[in-house]
């Protein structure tokens, strides 16, 4: 993506309306957040607060400014491909601004986090034992 924005503005390739695609982005970013976070909520039934962190998470950006390239510069005008360009980029630098802004557990917390996790694992795995039928010495 770096490459292609700093050769698009040596080419004077940049779209002529700049502001236009700058509002697409952060529109485009907008949408995405939301649609992931609904996703994330309703579909994976995450909490709040984990929703958001799925939604402000991932590369979503960088696989949607690929998919822009799939675009066959013969159907649309050049003008109209490099807005479409320099909007997902704007999508994609929001993107790397909300991952620096997301906080960090500290190591602390992620052991705490494993821990809980293997503990319900375990107890799962117990559960599942007393529902299946084993010989008393394996059970044991």
């Amino acid at each position: 993506m770096g490459a292609s924005l700093v050769l698009a503005m040596r080419g004077n390739l940049l779209p002529s309306r700049i502001d236009l695609a700058i509002i697409i982005g952060i529109i485009l970013y907008l949408l995405n957040l939301l649609v992931r976070f609904l996703y994330s909520k309703f579909i994976m039934k995450m909490t709040n607060y984990s929703a958001l962190v799925f939604s402000l998470g991932d590369i979503h950006g960088a696989v949607t400014f690929t998919l822009a390239y799939t675009l066959d510069k013969n159907l649309i005008s050049s003008n109209s491909f490099h807005l479409i360009l320099f909007s997902e980029a704007v999508l994609i630098i929001l993107t790397v601004i909300f991952q620096f802004i997301l906080t960090k557990k500290s190591d602390e917390e992620k052991e705490k986090a494993i821990d809980q996790v293997k503990e319900k694992m375990v107890n799962y795995a117990l559960d599942a034992l007393q529902n299946i039928y084993l010989p008393k010495k394996l059970r044991k």
